[in-house]
């Protein structure tokens, strides 16, 4: 009799350890699919973010090359199936003048924004770039 009650405990704790061992792995498997999507969407705004620096670039290029942009006017820079950058100033502007780069990750909804600070130098007659920072 003492047997069976031995046998029987053996099974119970080995019941009992497969149950934790699968407790376990289960919620390693989920811990694990939650970073890989946190990580997916963190590269997903690093892009984003590249996109809106590299409009920013562009900019600034455009304006020492004589460029010049209205207020209120907007300029696509690139518009493709899964990415949209462009460049806009705003109408009203409060101190500063400054543009902002829009950069949208149409596949992945997400976006970022740079804004461009700058002054008019007038005895040049250019505009001059005075920070770039994100917004």
């Amino acid at each position: 009799m003492s047997n069976n009650r031995q046998e029987g405990m053996i099974s119970y704790v080995v019941l009992i350890t497969m149950m934790l061992f699968l407790v376990t792995g289960s919620t390693l498997l989920v811990l694990t699919q939650s970073q890989v999507e946190m990580t997916q969407k963190e590269l997903d705004l690093v892009q984003a973010k590249y996109g809106a620096e590299r409009g920013a670039m562009w900019f600034v290029m455009y304006i020492h090359e004589g460029g010049q942009i209205q207020k209120g006017q907007e300029i696509p820079l690139i518009e493709t199936e899964s990415e949209k950058i462009y460049i806009k100033r705003p109408l009203y502007e409060a101190n500063e003048s400054h543009i902002i780069v829009h950069s949208i990750n149409k596949a992945r909804h997400c976006s970022a924004r740079s804004k461009v600070v700058f002054h008019l130098d007038k005895e040049r007659q250019q505009l001059v770039i005075d920070s770039i920072f994100p917004y």
